[in-house]
């Protein structure tokens, strides 16, 4: 293999002479410009036709050669560029790969190397350099949008300062918290694994560090505002919270949600078409519940409902295991709310809409359709009373 791609380097830099001397001879031509425009007009409308053409032949090799288990779409564009730089042809090209070019299983010592090897060159690694080298520009992921965003990095930082100066919100610490939060959750997972025959979790070691925000940017909403997302993956909460996660979604109320479009079309389906029909979204659910609220949500349906089977971890244990995972501070606290990127985030924001739901429902008649998937909200009632 590596004999074959020197062979192609040299191959390349023959033809890149020859292309260089077939554009001077073009360029020192004696015809009008508009038919010199015109001809360049064609020849670049060929050229991207064979481009595409080429590009598909290797893809198509690509997932034969691997078995078929790589996934690489090209979107047309795989980026929004939201500042004034020009980017180079290299660049794009290597932005327009997207995000979603990647193996869909866990890639063997030599299937990540060969992808890289085939998709990415030595012009598209310069390329990354540039880009990561330049502090004037932040590159991110699109909101809900397999693409990268290019934004001006005083923007950004603006922008994620406005966020976090929400003192409704968010409040400074001076202290870190991460040594006293891992001696407490240790202190807390030598309780639940007291218990004889319960759940056992591992008790944490080495080294941990604060939690770290950043911001997806909302290209599909006026303004380009980011989406505040916390990374806890450094955090000693972080695999508490996971295991937690698991243990706890058995319990969530799901009455009135949906888990698939399937399910929602067999609901329709089902149901007269008659009525007058909304659909309602709940607007910054993850930051808005109540932390509190939510785990006595929790704690109740868990250990004070006769529908549900009991959990081998003690209450009071439970509740605090909960709030060092949602309430662990960094350089800013949050004050209420999750924050998306902790791994209680969903469950919190489910466990919260569903015990909403089951208290209203009881109180008053529900819709003739109500369903929701996680914050929208489908509703067909017969009036609008």
């Amino acid at each position: 293999m590596k004999t074959r791609i020197e062979e192609l380097k040299n191959l390349s830099r023959q033809l890149e002479e020859e292309a260089g001397e077939a554009i001077r001879q073009w360029d020192s031509c004696d015809i009008t410009g508009d038919i010199k425009e015109h001809i360049e007009t064609a020849y670049s409308r060929m050229l991207d036709s064979h481009m595409r053409a080429i590009s598909s032949i290797n893809q198509r090799k690509l997932v034969t050669l691997n078995g078929g288990q790589l996934k690489h779409p090209r979107p047309l564009k795989g980026y929004t560029n939201l500042t004034s730089k020009t980017l180079t042809t290299d660049q794009e090209e290597l932005l327009n790969m997207g995000l979603n070019c990647h193996i869909m299983k866990p890639p063997s010592k030599y299937e990540k190397r060969l992808e890289c090897e085939i998709l990415i060159d030595d012009r598209h690694i310069e390329a990354a350099k540039q880009l990561r080298s330049d502090p004037n520009i932040t590159i991110r992921r699109a909101d809900k949008t397999a693409a990268y965003v290019l934004i001006e990095t005083d923007e950004y930082l603006q922008k994620l300062d406005q966020i976090l100066g929400d003192t409704s919100k968010f409040k400074k610490i001076t202290k870190d918290p991460t040594e006293s939060l891992k001696k407490k959750l240790n202190q807390l997972i030598d309780n639940v694994n007291a218990t004889k025959g319960g759940t056992k979790l591992h008790k944490l070691s080495g080294d941990y560090g604060l939690g770290y925000c950043y911001g997806n940017v909302k290209t599909h909403k006026p303004g380009n505002k980011l989406r505040p997302i916390i990374s806890q993956i450094p955090t000693p909460s972080y695999h508490i919270a996971k295991k937690l996660g698991e243990i706890l979604t058995p319990y969530v109320p799901a009455s009135y949600s949906v888990k698939s479009p399937t399910d929602f079309l067999d609901l329709l389906a089902n149901t007269s078409s008659k009525g007058t029909i909304a659909s309602l979204d709940v607007e910054n659910l993850f930051t808005n519940i109540s932390v509190d609220r939510t785990i006595q949500f929790i704690i109740n349906r868990v250990y004070h409902n006769n529908d549900t089977p009991n959990c081998d971890i003690p209450e009071p244990v439970m509740k605090k295991l909960l709030e060092c995972c949602t309430k662990g501070g960094n350089k800013y606290c949050q004050i209420d709310g999750v924050a998306m990127g902790s791994p209680l985030g969903v469950l919190f924001a489910i466990f919260f809409m569903g015990s909403i739901e089951e208290e209203v429902f009881d109180e008053v008649q529900r819709p003739r359709i109500y369903c929701r998937y996680i914050d929208d909200i489908f509703v067909m009632t017969e009036n609008i009373q």
